[in-house]
């Protein structure tokens, strides 16, 4: 009698141990990732505007980020923060706001170093945005306490 209880339990924890897989945050990253690629695919999400080189030909700091591309700088950001917002309203509804006045500001930092890294000498050495976020983070990770504000949105593993 036993046995049939066990049997027909293990239908109903297959169930539960798919379900949650919505709750974990590493499937999560399969499941932004599908979306986003389903968006490019159909033309809903178009290519982020970040700002361009300088740095040669006379090309200043200012002179990379222009008033064509801030508006799309500005909606790259708010098409990331509506996708990563979404895992986070599905995970941790309560973390939603914290997450993103932290998303908010990472954002900035990550145009901040995409700035650096896209001055053309340094870029020849292989200091680009990549190099800088990385500087960045260090820097602010180590060297600020980190308010409890912004940790909803740092993830460090």
């Amino acid at each position: 009698m036993e046995v049939a209880k066990l049997k027909e339990a293990q239908p109903q924890q297959r169930k539960s141990r798919l379900s949650v897989l919505w709750k974990l945050e590493d499937w999560w990253t399969v499941w932004l990732g599908l979306i986003t690629i389903a968006g490019i695919i159909i033309g809903i999400i178009g290519k982020p505007i970040l700002p361009e080189k300088w740095g040669e030909k006379g090309k200043t700091l200012l002179a990379s980020i222009t008033l064509e591309n801030i508006p799309g700088i500005l909606l790259t950001g708010l098409v990331s923060l509506i996708i990563f917002s979404l895992a986070v309203f599905i995970i941790k509804k309560e973390e939603l706001k914290r997450f993103a006045i932290g998303f908010i500001f990472i954002y900035f930092l990550a145009v901040a170093a995409t700035l650096i890294g896209n001055y053309e000498p340094w870029r020849y050495y292989g200091f680009n945005e990549v190099v800088w976020a990385l500087v960045i983070g260090l820097v602010v990770g180590n060297i600020f306490k980190i308010p409890k504000l912004l940790k909803g949105a740092i993830r460090t593993e």
